[in-house]
């Protein structure tokens, strides 16, 4: 299993067409929702620290399975985290 961040480009394209980056396989169900998604695209607007806004994207065999990213930046030494795994890969 491998991690790999969106960079911004490829964020706002997934928002704008949920279209997956050409380089990238999904599985039905690995992307987040919309939502989760514009929300990251906020955080590394307001943010600018891609390290902390924008999600990663857990591969396994060249697919996407799920996706993880952190809340925001971490605060007094500490960051929440949240993920989804598809449940096939689970």
């Amino acid at each position: 299993m491998k991690l790999k961040q969106l960079n911004k480009n490829q964020l706002e394209a997934l928002i704008q067409s949920d279209e997956a980056p050409n380089n990238m396989t999904f599985l039905e169900g690995s992307i987040p929702p919309n939502h989760v998604l514009t929300r990251s695209l906020e955080l590394l607007n307001n943010a600018g620290d891609g390290i902390w806004a924008q999600p990663y994207f857990i591969e396994r065999e060249d697919q996407v399975i799920g996706c993880c990213g952190f809340k925001s930046a971490p605060s007094h030494g500490r960051v929440e985290i949240g993920y989804h795994v598809i449940p096939q890969a689970q």
